[in-house]
Parts: structure tokens; C-alpha cells; sequence
């Protein structure tokens, strides 16, 4: 599919089908004009040479992730951690997305990184780490070497969620029956149904409604 192609993948494939005069002439664009976002997961890097002033794209984990270098290039570590974090979440929710669901809730968002824990027991503890970053954007205080761990942390929770998504050890019918027994925490779980409708674990399971949060 096109759009799971990067931006210079796509770039070369609709360079490849121009003749040479009609390249010279015109700058290829290959970001959509759309609101469309490519939720592909992606294996993540660290990039210590990202340039903020010609990279202002942040709809994407390693968007995020690079960001996070720079502020901790700059000394700004309650940024770096905030990054860290919404890089891992998004990647989490590019997870999601692909196989169905949904999630705009920090407890639902957590509770699915404890049924992800079955193919990785350190992810558990890496989510903490990057949770800590999350919190010190209220408590203003963080330490250069804690921002280095929560890079770190960023990188290894994105590559494990790719390995999952890439491995597709997720099942849907699994996710499911996890969300349904812990309906209390997880009840606004969004799946998307046979319908082409988003619904609540709630709004599927009523019975079960513990009043998800």
C-alpha cells in the first residue's frame, strides 16, 4: 500500500514513473494533502542528527522519538520525557489500530501493556520508566540522566510493540476476553465491529459493565 511506504520510498517509486524533463521542472510532494495519518508500525531508531528546523512532523512514534533527542540535546528534559512518552503511546495505539482497536484513555492504555506483557515480561517495567517521564512534566523535575533512560526506554517499548505487530503474536479474540474479565478498568476498550462500528467493551459486554475508566 502506498501510504505505508516512508515519505522517501514513496517519493522514489513516483519518481521512477516521471521522464526525466517533467522531474526537472516539478518538486515531487508526497505528503498527503489529506488528514490522513500512516499508522504503520515501524521498527524505531535513535537519531542524533534530527533537525528540528526542517523536520516539524510529529505524526509518528519516531517523529516523536526524534524530538525527544533534541530536547535532551538541549537540556530540555521535562520535554524529552513528555516525547518519550507520547512516542510509546502512539506506537501503542498503532498497534491497536491495526488489529481493531482503539484507546483515549491512560488507564485502558496501561492495562493493554499488562495483557502485552505475555510476550515480553520487561515491557511492564519499561512502561514504568516511561510513565516517570510522563509525571514529571507536573512535578518540573528531571535529571539529564533520567532523560537518557527515558530515550532509551522509548526506543526498546516502540521496537518490542513493532516486534509484536510484526511477529502478529496480538489476537484480537484474546485482547477481548482480557478487556472483558477486567471490564472495570478497560470498559472504554473501543473495538471496532463487524459493522464498521466503534464500540466499548461495555457497550458490547453490558452485563460485564464495571464502569470502565
Amino acid at each position: 500500500m502506498f501510504h505505508s511506504l516512508s515519505l522517501g520510498e514513496q517519493k522514489a517509486l513516483v519518481s521512477n514513473l516521471l521522464s526525466s524533463d517533467i522531474k526537472t521542472i516539478y518538486d515531487i510532494e508526497t505528503r498527503p494533502i489529506s488528514s490522513f495519518q500512516d499508522k504503520t508500525v515501524r521498527k524505531l531508531k535513535r537519531d542524533e542528527d534530527f533537525d528540528f528546523n526542517t523536520n516539524k512532523n510529529f505524526e509518528n512514534p519516531q517523529s516523536l522519538l526524534n524530538f525527544a533527542s533534541l530536547c535532551l540535546k538541549n537540556g530540555w528534559t521535562l520535554i524529552c520525557g513528555e516525547m518519550c512518552w507520547l512516542s510509546a503511546s502512539m506506537q501503542l495505539r498503532f498497534l491497536l489500530h491495526e488489529n481493531g482497536f482503539d484507546v483515549d484513555s491512560h488507564l485502558v492504555k496501561c492495562m493493554v501493556v499488562q495483557f502485552l506483557k505475555r510476550f515480553n515480561e520487561g515491557l511492564g517495567m519499561i512502561w514504568q520508566t516511561l510513565e516517570n517521564g510522563h509525571k514529571n512534566a507536573y512535578t518540573d523535575d528531571c535529571e539529564v540522566e533520567y532523560a537518557e533512560d527515558f530515550l532509551i526506554a522509548a526506543k526498546s517499548f516502540g521496537n518490542i510493540i513493532y516486534r509484536i505487530s510484526n511477529k502478529k503474536l496480538l489476537k484480537g479474540c484474546d485482547l477481548i476476553k482480557f478487556a472483558k474479565r477486567k471490564s472495570d478498568k478497560m470498559g472504554k476498550l473501543r473495538v471496532l465491529c463487524d459493522d464498521n462500528e466503534w464500540r466499548t467493551i461495555n457497550q458490547m459486554f453490558p452485563d460485564t459493565s464495571g464502569g470502565g475508566n
